[in-house]
C-alpha cells in the first residue's frame, strides 16, 4: 500500500502549480510595470533636486517595492482559493491523498514564491536605478537598506496569508477589500494612537483599541527613512519585528486552515 504523500511533497507540487498559473497572470504584469513606473518615476524626482537626490530614490524606491510586492499579495491571494472552488478544480486536487490543510499551505507557498520573484526583479530594478542616479554602488555598503528591503518581504508575506484568509469565506472582491483595509490601516497605527490621545468618548477608546488588536501593525516593516539616512537599525527592533511578523502570519493560516476545512467542496 503507498503511503500518502508529506506536506512537504504536496505544498511543493501545489505550490509549484500555483506560481505556473500566477505567472500567467496579466494582473501581475500590469503591477510589475506599475512597479517600474513608480521606480522611474522615483529617478525622474531625484533628478530635479540638487540636495541628496539619492535619498529621494531609495526611499521612494522601497516604498513602491513594498507597495507593488503587497498587492501582489492582495490581488494574488484573494482569488487564490475562490477561483479554486468557483472552477471545482480544487475537488479533483482533493481528491487525491491531500487534505485541505495541505493544499491551503501549497497554496500560500506558491504565492509567497511569485511575490519573491516580483521582490528580487524590484530589487534589481531599484539598484540600476540607484546607480544611476548616485554613479556608485554605495547602497551596497547601507545594510539598513538591505535590511529594509527584507522586512518589506516579511510584509508581503503576512498580507499574503491574510488575503488567502478571507477567501476562504468571502468572495474575490470583498477579500480584496478586506485586505487593502487591512493594508491601509496596518500603516497607519500611529496614527489611531495619536487620535486615542485626542478622543474623548468611551465607545470610540473601545473601538479604536479593538482595531488596533485585530488588524497587524506593519508599521514594524517600515524602516524606509532610515535607510535613505544609512542610520543603524536596532537589533531588539529587528527581532521583534521578525518574530510578529513570522507569529502573525503563522496565526492567520491556522485560522484560515480552520475555516478551509469547513467549507463545502
Amino acid at each position: 500500500m503507498s503511503k500518502n504523500p508529506s506536506l512537504k511533497t504536496v505544498a511543493f507540487a501545489v505550490g509549484k502549480v500555483t506560481f505556473t498559473e500566477m505567472i500567467r497572470d496579466k494582473i501581475l504584469y500590469n503591477l510589475f510595470l506599475f512597479s517600474i513606473l513608480l521606480l522611474g518615476l522615483a529617478f525622474l524626482v531625484s533628478q530635479l533636486s540638487f540636495i541628496r537626490p539619492e535619498r529621494i530614490v531609495l526611499d521612494f524606491g522601497i516604498s513602491a517595492i513594498g507597495l507593488a510586492c503587497s498587492m501582489i499579495a492582495v490581488f494574488g491571494g484573494a482569488g487564490l482559493l475562490t477561483k479554486e472552488f468557483e472552477r471545482r478544480t480544487a475537488s479533483v486536487a482533493l481528491s487525491h491523498p491531500i487534505t485541505k490543510s495541505q493544499f491551503l499551505l501549497g497554496k500560500f507557498s506558491g504565492l509567497v514564491s511569485v511575490i519573491g520573484l516580483n521582490w528580487l526583479l524590484l530589487f534589481l530594478a531599484h539598484t540600476v536605478i540607484i546607480y544611476l542616479t548616485t554613479q556608485s554602488m554605495s547602497v551596497f555598503s547601507n545594510s539598513t537598506y538591505f535590511l529594509s528591503l527584507i522586512l518589506v518581504f516579511v510584509q508581503s508575506i503576512l498580507i499574503a496569508s491574510l488575503a488567502l484568509f478571507f477567501s476562504t469565506f468571502s468572495t474575490t472582491s470583498l477579500a480584496i477589500i478586506f485586505s487593502i483595509g487591512s493594508y491601509l490601516i496596518g500603516n497607519n497605527i500611529s496614527q489611531i494612537q495619536f487620535l486615542m490621545t485626542k478622543i474623548q468618548s468611551q465607545f470610540g477608546l473601545y473601538f479604536l483599541r479593538g482595531v488596533m488588536i485585530l488588524f497587524p501593525n506593519l508599521e514594524y516593516f517600515n524602516i524606509s527613512q532610515q535607510a535613505s539616512y544609512a542610520l543603524p537599525v536596532s537589533g531588539s527592533f529587528l527581532a521583534v519585528s521578525f518574530t510578529y511578523g513570522l507569529f502573525y502570519t503563522l496565526l492567520v493560516l491556522v485560522f484560515a486552515g480552520m475555516m478551509i476545512k469547513i467549507k463545502e467542496v
